[in-house]
């Protein structure tokens, strides 16, 4: 009868009101001036270390354990016949799709410096125009991928804390770089079934040329809970927080200078990880989304 149509145009209208305070925050945020600097903040806190260019990181790992996967190629950041490859990537063709350590106890922090050996980042080519010109049919990251034909051909295997740094190094070249970082506006937290991928596509769909929206992308995932594992027995949440700032900023660079925001929406299980995420990003804003 009535009766469900009435509850579905409830929860929608419920939704549109999250959503529209959501973005009221993001704005009002944006207008003083808040978290613009708070990238900035954490390169500092990092250290650069790193000059830019191909040549400048030191000696790269080159892992043995994925020589017999298919269509994963392992890159080497030093390598003259892979700088094809990594020009790519620091051009932001190629986008972050997974992380992985593939031996946790391998996996090594350098508190003083923020940094860490052992965890890799997979990179293909995303094909963003699916999502924004229709959200409903790429609803989610797995989507995404697999309306993009070039991962589904071959994917690039880099160390991911080094990649990051030299990303990072070449976005600070004011003028020199034609890509750019995306400003992290807003992350998207939510138990099962209650409607956060509506939500997901509200905001792609409100500005698809200015917006890049991920729903429940696999890498942050992994940040924040699989390469430190459920309990964080592998690393700890401080370390984890810093894994998850060098995703979310990878994976928020662009070339398109059409793209202004990036948001993401993480996956519930993801939800039990809030305090890592805050921890990484005390100012951006965030919501819980929930069926009442």
């Amino acid at each position: 009868g009535n009766d469900g149509r009435a509850a579905r145009r409830l929860l929608l209208h419920r939704l549109l009101v999250i959503i529209s305070c959501f973005l009221g925050i993001i704005i009002t945020l944006n207008l003083l001036g808040i978290g613009r600097n708070a990238d900035n903040k954490r390169r500092a806190f990092r250290g650069s270390g790193t000059k830019p260019g191909i040549r400048s990181v030191g000696r790269a790992n080159n892992p043995s354990f994925d020589s017999s996967v298919p269509h994963v190629v392992s890159i080497d950041l030093e390598k003259e016949d892979h700088a094809d490859i990594v020009n790519a990537i620091l051009a932001a063709q190629l986008n972050l799709v997974n992380i992985l350590a593939p031996e946790s106890s391998q996996v090594r922090f350098n508190d003083e410096e923020n940094t860490y050996t052992g965890v890799y980042g997979d990179f293909c080519e995303l094909n963003f125009g699916a999502h924004k010109q229709d959200p409903s049919s790429v609803p989610m990251f797995r989507d995404l991928v697999a309306k993009s034909p070039d991962c589904s051909k071959t994917k690039y295997r880099v160390d991911l804390s080094q990649v990051a740094s030299l990303a990072r190094a070449l976005d600070a070249e004011d003028g020199q770089s034609l890509t750019k970082s995306l400003e992290l506006s807003g992350v998207v937290f939510h138990e099962s079934r209650c409607g956060s991928t509506l939500v997901a596509n509200a905001l792609i769909g409100m500005n698809p040329a200015k917006h890049r929206v991920y729903s429940e992308s696999a890498p942050p995932i992994a940040a924040l809970r699989g390469v430190c594992g459920e309990e964080y027995q592998h690393c700890s949440e401080n370390q984890a927080a810093i894994l998850l700032q060098d995703t979310l900023y990878l994976m928020g660079r662009t070339h398109d200078l059409n793209e202004e925001r990036v948001f993401f929406k993480i996956q519930s299980v993801g939800t039990r990880a809030i305090s890592v995420f805050q921890q990484a990003y005390p100012q951006v804003p965030w919501i819980f989304v929930y069926r009442d």
